[in-house]
């Protein structure tokens, strides 16, 4: 009997650990890496692939920092957390490297621009304009 509970509870502690790697954190919009899933109601591919890094986006606690990746550029500027889930980015940069994507990451750079609030639900972080825009993103697991 002991040996079987000793089997029971090396398994659960190695199941335990290996699925820490994979640990989503509780939502917050602060200090946690979202991932682009839709734009304007369009899904947006999310697969990394080789050369293909998925779009996200990271605001940082205490310094009201904003950086991530649009699909072709790192971009990064400041934001700042209003009333009633207010948001608001601004000084929103990125470099200027080109690539197929450039399309994509012109419309994700406009949107944050435009942004006005957001809610999180589910581990879904929504983003919304005042005129109708919107972008999903989603909570990624620590790595």
């Amino acid at each position: 009997m002991k040996k079987i509970l000793l089997v029971l509870f090396a398994l659960a502690a190695l199941t335990a650990c290996k699925n820490r790697k994979n640990y989503v954190p509780d939502e917050t919009l602060l200090n946690t890496k979202w991932l682009l899933q839709t734009l304007n109601s369009e899904a947006v591919d999310t697969v990394e692939s080789e050369g293909v890094k998925s779009v996200f986006l990271f605001l940082e606690e205490g310094t009201n920092q904003l950086n991530g990746f649009a699909g072709c550029n790192r971009f990064f500027g400041s934001y700042e957390e209003l009333e009633d889930n207010g948001l608001k980015f601004s000084e929103v940069m990125s470099t200027k490297m080109g690539c197929d994507r450039l399309e994509l990451e012109e419309k994700i750079l406009l949107l944050l621009n435009q942004i006005t609030r957001y809610e999180i639900k589910d581990n879904i972080l929504y983003m919304m304009t005042d005129d109708g825009g919107a972008a999903s993103f989603k909570a990624s697991a620590i790595e």
